[in-house]
């Protein structure tokens, strides 16, 4: 056997090489990268409003064209130099008054700490951002980010400015402003107005990957049944790909008839982590010779939740066959036998028929 060259061997490394890269590059352009969407850093003003109780206060932003989600947030707040915690939560607005609705989406406990003479930046990433960076943030809709509950003196300070009353403020991916960008309360939201001023906050966010629902398909095996005690058909539910939850597929279920019997149910429930559910349909026998035949017709339902599924393939139908009935026959009548005297006087008489011919030929 010939041993393979240095360059045979660089050639197949190379083909190995642009294979796995391959393989990889789907997963690889599935991951959505963060980009800023909301930025008003870096801090320029000594302003700085309070979010201690009843106060609440932070950025108000509208969303871009597709469903985003906030992966890391950035706060220019004025503190001392004791630790303290607050209060994030990211709310709805209000289509019309752009007023915080309604309880929080989600929320979080932030940490942070000051200096006591200097603003500071603080980022909190994904993992301390929590249930915010959870929450799929729909197109075209209006939210806002907001400090509350701080423990002790906590301000959130001044974004950049161009001149002393005009605050930049950069938007990027389709979002865009809302009122003045700054929505705010001082009586724990009984009462909603916007600052003139512009917080010191930056929002990075990255795209979501639309939610392909699985498709589900109905097979049953066999189709066509003869009208016999132990004829069974079994229908399988199969989806595209398994959830982590158990996935209920709604069906339409064959009319009752007397000439089978079946397990289906709606809805019949696929178990998490698995792709198949089954039900049967048996048929009943037929003691009544030419009766037509009869047919089962099974199909899968739209689902209840929206997009937990979608429907493939054709409904099955399944044919019970009563003209393959066997019909049981009469009882048998029975052949008449001989006794055993009978039989040795038979046997003698034959015996002599035999030895007669036999001398005759003779």
């Amino acid at each position: 056997m010939p041993i393979p060259t240095f360059n045979v061997l660089r050639r197949y490394a190379v083909i190995g090489f642009m294979a796995c890269a391959a393989s990889w590059a789907p997963l690889a352009s599935a991951q959505s990268q963060p980009l800023v969407v909301v930025n008003s850093l870096p801090i320029d003003e000594p302003s700085s409003y309070s979010f201690e109780a009843p106060e609440q206060r932070g950025p108000a932003f509208q969303t871009g064209p597709v469903p985003t989600i906030i992966r890391e947030v950035t706060f220019g707040f004025d503190t001392d130099a004791t630790a303290k915690t607050a209060t994030l939560g990211l709310y709805q607005l209000d289509a019309t008054t752009n007023f915080p609705v309604g309880a929080a989406l989600a929320s979080t406990t932030i940490n942070f700490i000051g200096t006591g003479e200097n603003t500071v930046v603080h980022t909190y990433n994904a993992d301390q951002l929590g249930t915010i960076a959870t929450t799929i943030l729909q197109p075209a809709q209006k939210y806002a980010l907001l400090l509350s509950n701080a423990s002790g003196y906590a301000r959130l300070t001044d974004g950049d400015t161009v001149s002393d009353q005009n605050y930049a403020l950069t938007y990027s991916q389709g979002y865009s402003t809302v009122g003045t960008g700054y929505v705010d309360t001082t009586d724990n939201g009984a009462t909603w107005e916007y600052d003139s001023q512009i917080p010191a906050v930056r929002i990075s966010a990255s795209t979501v990957d639309p939610v392909i629902p699985p498709t589900a398909t109905l097979t049953c095996t066999p189709t066509e049944l003869l009208a016999v005690a132990g004829q069974v058909s079994t229908c399988t539910v199969t989806l595209s790909a398994p959830s982590t939850t158990d996935t209920p597929i709604n069906l339409t279920l064959p009319a009752t008839n007397p000439g089978y019997t079946t397990t289906c149910t709606s809805p019949l429930v696929v178990p998490a982590n698995a792709t198949q559910a089954a039900c049967t349909i048996t048929a009943v026998a037929n003691t009544t010779p030419g009766a037509p035949d009869v047919t089962a017709d099974l199909a899968i339902a739209p689902p209840t939740t929206p997009d937990a599924y979608t429907v493939e393939g054709p409904a099955a139908q399944i044919t019970i066959r009563s003209n393959g009935t066997v019909v049981p026959p009469a009882n048998p009548t029975p052949v008449p036998t001989l006794g055993a005297a009978a039989l040795v006087s038979l046997a003698s008489v034959m015996g002599l028929l035999g030895l007669r011919r036999t001398r005759k030929s003779a």
